[in-house]
């Protein structure tokens, strides 16, 4: 069973180095940040073997946190994410930013 599982590994890797070096070159030609962020989120969705991911950031008011990056979110679940104002040790994702770490 652990010989399949590297094997399969293996087979991996190079799908995984050509999403990291996508990455690394988007990240290295260009001072646009949301470019940048919008490849990194759909790699490490790709890497992770994720459904989806996002990028939250501060709202305008400081105090709430919103999406503005993502992907393969459904609308549905941004706008639900939208009307919770979704707040520092709320949920996972505001207990990720009180534990300053990733969800």
């Amino acid at each position: 069973m652990e010989d399949e599982f590297n094997h399969k590994g293996w087979l991996e890797m190079p799908r995984q180095l050509a999403t990291l070096n996508a990455i690394t070159a988007v990240l290295s030609r260009s001072l646009k940040v949301r470019p940048a962020l919008d490849v990194l989120v759909r790699g490490a969705v790709e890497l992770s073997g994720a459904d989806a991911g996002a990028i939250y950031e501060w709202g305008a008011d400081g105090q709430t946190l919103v999406v503005t990056i993502s992907h393969q979110v459904s609308p549905d679940f941004l706008e639900a994410i939208h009307r919770a104002h979704v707040q520092p040790g709320q949920g996972a994702v505001g207990q990720a930013v009180i534990k300053r770490t990733l969800v």
